[in-house]
């Protein structure tokens, strides 16, 4: 997974660094608190948590329609370290690529979400440390998500506050894997080594789209429990239905199977004598949809169709980058059920309407 991460830094950074001639650095430290999510987590809680972030960010030029409609976001890439506030988790680091975007016009106000590959010093070890149950890898995927406000005190200058989350999580490829959820304020100043000012704002003509119909596939792996088990594939069949309702963000469903070799394992070890069907879920989804042209972030919340394996509840999550071609659409992404992560997704869809 951690491969794959750093894969996807480094092609979304080629996707843009040519183009760009002015840059910004950011400096800045966090502080925080581990969020326990299951209460088997909470004896993890032995200390704040600390850590410094820095950014290298490349504004947008105005180039493309969606720059406009965004009101100029930045795109880049971030280095990061943090004391996790417990001996049994040690130290932490990721390393992203991310996009930083404004939510008004005066640029007062934004959000910054990144995904990529991190740390953790002291994962669950079964001899030199058991205690920690959250995580059994040292290398990782790592999001991030915050909220923040913005003064300017020159041309070059720039302070900055927020709030935030930081996720390191396996994606379930090695047990345990509950994953770790950091809440965070943080205080960042921001220098621009801008050699031009940023564009004017206007209004792109946006041509109405029709609905359209892919139909695709994903898979993944992952690890269920014991520890040392063998990896089991993951599998989904689907139709997704996509309408762009704006120029920014659209809307859809997702109507699909999905195939998960661990479930049949899992009831086994929970004593039961498991069904021929259990590893197929069917399960039906909405999803809303933010457009980058030709990148989309699109996030799913779904429901499972009378599924015999029930364990896992009802309702799941999924979070993924997309990267659309004329008919073609690629993407990766996370499934989760609430904050637990089940499974890292590869996926590509082909429009047949």
């Amino acid at each position: 997974m951690w491969r794959l991460c750093v894969f996807l830094v480094f092609c979304l950074s080629v996707n843009r660094v040519g183009a760009q001639t002015a840059f910004e650095i950011e400096v800045g430290g966090v502080g925080g608190f581990l969020m326990p999510h299951h209460s088997d987590m909470d004896y993890l809680v032995d200390g704040h948590i600390r850590g410094i972030e820095a950014a290298l960010h490349f504004p947008a030029d105005g180039s493309k329609d969606w720059h406009h409609h965004f009101n100029f976001p930045s795109w880049g890439v971030s280095a990061s370290v943090y004391d996790l506030g417990s001996p049994r988790l040690g130290t932490g680091g990721a390393a992203l690529a991310f996009l930083d975007m404004p939510l008004d016009g005066r640029r007062r106000f934004g959000i910054t979400a990144g995904i990529g590959a991190g740390y953790v010093s002291r994962p669950f070890d079964p001899e030199t440390n058991f205690h920690n149950g959250a995580i059994g890898s040292r290398l990782n995927s790592a999001l991030e998500m915050t909220a923040y406000g913005r003064i300017t005190f020159s041309e070059r200058w720039t302070a900055k506050a927020g709030i935030g989350v930081r996720h390191f999580s396996n994606g379930s490829m090695q047990v345990p894997n509950s994953g770790i959820n950091l809440a965070v304020a943080k205080i960042a100043v921001q220098y621009s080594a801008r050699n031009a000012a940023v564009p004017e704002r206007r209004v792109p003509d946006t041509e109405k789209e029709t609905a359209r119909i892919y139909a695709g596939g994903s898979g993944g792996l992952k690890q269920a429990l014991p520890y040392g088990s063998s990896r089991h594939a993951v599998g989904n069949a689907f139709l997704n239905y996509q309408k762009r309702a704006t120029a920014k963000s659209g809307w859809g469903f997702e109507a699909g199977i999905n195939y998960n070799a661990a479930l049949s394992s899992r009831a086994e070890d929970a004593g039961r004598v498991a069904a021929s069907t259990e590893n197929l879920r069917a399960y039906l989804a909405a999803q809303y949809m933010l457009h980058l042209d030709p990148f989309a972030l699109r996030f799913q919340a779904g429901s499972y169709l009378f599924p015999e394996f029930e364990d896992d509840g009802l309702v799941f999550f999924k979070y993924h980058l997309l990267y659309s071609l004329d008919k073609w659409q690629f993407f990766v992404g996370l499934k989760s059920h609430f904050a637990k992560a089940d499974n890292i997704e590869l996926g590509i869809a082909y429009r047949i309407k």
